[in-house]
């Protein structure tokens, strides 16, 4: 386990799941349970050594910035691709910066801890990973939290409309596709990826991690809705 300081997130009223950012392409729908939220939120926000340089990739409102920061971390950075929440929370002090998880606007070796909840669905994968090791210090760690093949079935068997079913069909149909061709669906049909452990762990191989922690948040048919990996960059 990597040592440091601990945040008790399950008796911090503070951080309240009404304001935890929804699935950017299922309407009007939650993508996690008040029970998965707690326990996603309480992984990421552990285990992070105090005066850490922390990086929040796609933060979103930046509930995790304000949160470091309320509990005392002064380096904390945030990425986001809304320019829009970009210039709300520049407007109220953070250190906010436009970009994407493809393209972080930080420099090489420049930080000790990144936190990246549930954004690599939305992304290139690989060239995000890619990114973590760039700007992560040697044996730097990333906390970060993705959508297993349970969150695509959940939405597919449809029990909350049509419009639910399309998504999770989708989603797992682009998922069989970049595992077999490398290559998303076109357009929006090719927006939203779910992982296994087994895919990701040959990325990080390639690009000089491994994991030291994983756990799997509530499943669907055995299959776990969220992945939970904390990762240590090698030397």
């Amino acid at each position: 386990m990597i040592s440091g300081r601990h945040i008790n997130v399950a008796g911090d009223l503070t951080l309240q799941f009404s304001s935890a950012p929804s699935a950017p392409n299922a309407p009007g729908a939650q993508p996690e349970t008040p029970a998965a939220g707690l326990r996603c939120w309480w992984f990421l926000l552990n285990d992070i050594q105090t005066g850490a340089r922390v990086l929040d990739v796609g933060c979103g409102h930046g509930e995790i910035v304000q949160e470091l920061t309320r509990r005392g971390w002064s380096a904390v950075t945030g990425v986001e691709i809304d320019p829009e929440l970009v210039r709300q929370l520049q407007g109220q002090g953070f250190d906010v910066r436009l970009g994407t998880a493809e393209e972080l606007p930080v420099p090489d070796f420049s930080v000790d801890t990144i936190i990246c909840s549930v954004v690599l669905p939305y992304t290139d994968d690989a060239r995000a990973i890619r990114e973590w090791a760039r700007v992560l210090r040697p044996g730097g760690v990333v906390n970060m939290t993705t959508h297993g093949i349970g969150y695509g079935l959940e939405y597919a068997l449809g029990r909350d409309g049509f419009l639910h079913w399309v998504y999770g069909v989708r989603t797992l149909l682009n998922t069989i596709v970049r595992w077999t061709t490398g290559r998303p669906l076109p357009g929006f049909l090719g927006d939203t990826v779910c992982h296994s452990s087994r895919s990701l762990k040959r990325q990080y191989a390639e690009t000089g991690f491994r994991v030291v922690y994983e756990k799997d948040v509530e499943s669907v048919w055995g299959f776990p809705r969220f992945i939970c990996h904390r990762l240590v960059k090698d030397s």
